[in-house]
């Protein structure tokens, strides 16, 4: 029997309800918290080393039972998936993910799912789909490699590639479209490296990372924080522009703990040393806005504008240069913690 993509929409579950927002997967730590599982999750699992960098989601069966050709990369967490939500409200821009194949089948599509469900969860059937196969086939040979899916959520009108699936597919894709941003419930990947063929047994050493949906597309999390004393990673959203001569970038740090005194750091290199109670996640020659000391106040969030023209030490950002921010802040007790790491490739 013939399978494709599309048929087996049947085989995706939905999760509960959840406020949509920044969302960065990076998977360090082992933090997997929409519990993102490929293929199977007897043979997914979180990898502590090998990753774009670091951790990341690994499907291993060279060992076991086969699967077909294509890989469905989904979320399978009972809690509310964090990334659900109203996207365009949200200011959705952009959807991504890192692939490796290492093992399997190369070549092929990879594309992006995302549901939205009318209110009968248990009904799969009546779930409206939009889908984007990126335009840059899937890897053909082992390595990391970035796909970035446009998606323009304040755009009234769809974006250029994406197409309906389910019982909205005769639907004018507009309406589909508008209808599916501001409610939706779920996302998923799919790997297809032979779309529309018969299911052929493929054994798979195949990595997942980085997988974000981003409200802007300033910068990329490239590096997780730990917990801090509020139960929770600081997080680092940037907004603004990348062009340098704009001189129009926003930083924002949230769950901080309240009152905590810190500063911006920013650098070319990237790294992960432990420091205090978190991780450093530049190296070598870093730039300390300890000229802006911050307060995060009883909201615990910070928000920090640079002037690019006035860096410290006189530093310059030479056009198609890739700096990379982070916050340091003090935390409860005789210690301090870290935000997520941001890179930035500046225009």
């Amino acid at each position: 029997m013939k399978h494709s993509i599309y048929a087996l929409l049947s085989a995706v579950a939905l999760a509960a309800a959840a406020p949509a927002q920044f969302i960065d997967h990076t998977f360090d730590h082992s933090q997997n918290p929409d519990g993102w599982v490929a293929w199977d999750q007897q043979y997914s699992a979180v990898s502590a080393s090998g990753g774009n960098p670091l951790e990341y989601v690994r499907l291993n069966n060279l060992s076991g039972p086969t699967t077909c050709q294509y890989v469905f990369v989904e979320p399978r967490a009972t809690t509310p998936l964090l990334h659900r939500g109203n996207w365009r409200a949200a200011g959705v821009e952009q959807v991504s993910a890192d692939i490796d194949i290492r093992q399997g089948r190369f070549g092929g599509i990879f594309c992006v799912f995302l549901v939205s469900d009318p209110g009968t969860p248990t009904n799969l059937n009546d779930d409206c789909t939009l889908v984007l196969i990126h335009p840059t086939p899937a890897p053909f040979a082992p390595g990391w490699r970035r796909y970035e899916f446009d998606l323009p959520s304040a755009s009234l009108t769809a974006a250029p590639g994406w197409f309906a699936s389910g019982p909205c597919a005769s639907t004018p894709i507009d309406q589909v479209w508008n209808s599916v941003l501001i409610d939706v419930d779920r996302m998923f990947f799919v790997l297809d490296a032979i779309p529309g063929a018969a299911c052929t047994a493929t054994n798979w050493d195949l990595g997942i990372d980085n997988i974000s949906v981003q409200r802007g597309t300033l910068g990329t999390v490239f590096c997780a924080s730990r917990v801090n004393s509020t139960g929770q990673g600081a997080e680092l959203v940037g907004t603004g522009s990348k062009v340098v001569a704009q001189n129009d970038v926003d930083f924002r740090v949230t769950r901080l703990p309240q009152n905590s005194f810190g500063y911006f750091l920013m650098s070319q290199s990237q790294g992960r040393t432990p420091v205090f109670s978190g991780d450093i996640c530049l190296r070598s020659n870093i730039v300390r806005f300890a000229q802006s000391v911050l307060n995060s106040g009883s909201l615990g969030s910070v928000d920090f504008s640079p002037n690019l023209a006035q860096l410290p030490l006189g530093v310059v950002i030479p056009v198609g240069s890739t700096w990379n921010f982070q916050y340091w802040f003090r935390d409860v007790g005789p210690t301090a913690n870290f935000s997520e790491a941001m890179s930035v490739r500046f225009e």
